[in-house]
């Protein structure tokens, strides 16, 4: 039997939830827009987003792409994917008062990098319990693949965390 056509929208949407839920059990906040996207998301404003950026075929080990013929798994044909997890957050700018160039303080800046720094942990303490703990349904492994900053740019900066997922059936 094939696989349901919605199983990425919903494992996607799935993390996203834990993520929120992981949040406000450690007494944490996101910022409020929180949503799946279908593509690269719209950096205009503080926000979460998941994406499924690939699909790929994997012989059991997540970690792992194997190119195969669809006929080697009938019916079973994304096996592995790859979402990213992005968290940004309002941070400190540069200004400009009666013409002279004002830096943000270091407080104010280290004050932004661990707030940023802190959610790189947090999401990957999140996702990594919530998956040993069978919450996210439909995936069967989780591999923490890489976490990059993002910014600052325009008053924004954060951090996508990538993930690669086992997909079950």
């Amino acid at each position: 039997m094939a696989p349901p056509p919605t199983r990425l929208f919903t494992l996607a949407s799935s993390v996203l939830a834990v993520l929120v839920d992981g949040y406000a059990s450690a007494g944490d906040s996101l910022p409020g827009h929180q949503a799946v996207v279908p593509g690269l998301p719209a950096w205009d404003c503080a926000g979460v987003y998941v994406q499924v950026v690939r699909v790929y075929g994997t012989e059991g080990n997540v970690a792992s792409e194997v190119a195969q013929p669809l006929e080697a798994h009938p019916g079973h044909s994304l096996r592995g994917m790859q979402l990213d997890v992005s968290i940004l957050r309002c941070v400190p700018t540069v200004d400009e008062t009666a013409g002279e160039v004002v830096l943000p303080s270091k407080v104010a800046e280290e004050s932004a990098a661990l707030r940023i720094l802190t959610d790189a942990q947090r999401m990957t303490n999140v996702l990594v319990r919530a998956q040993a703990a069978g919450e996210l349904p439909g995936c069967s492994a989780l591999v923490i693949d890489q976490w990059v900053s993002i910014g600052p740019s325009g008053g924004l900066g954060g951090g996508t965390l990538s993930l690669r997922v086992a997909v079950g059936g």
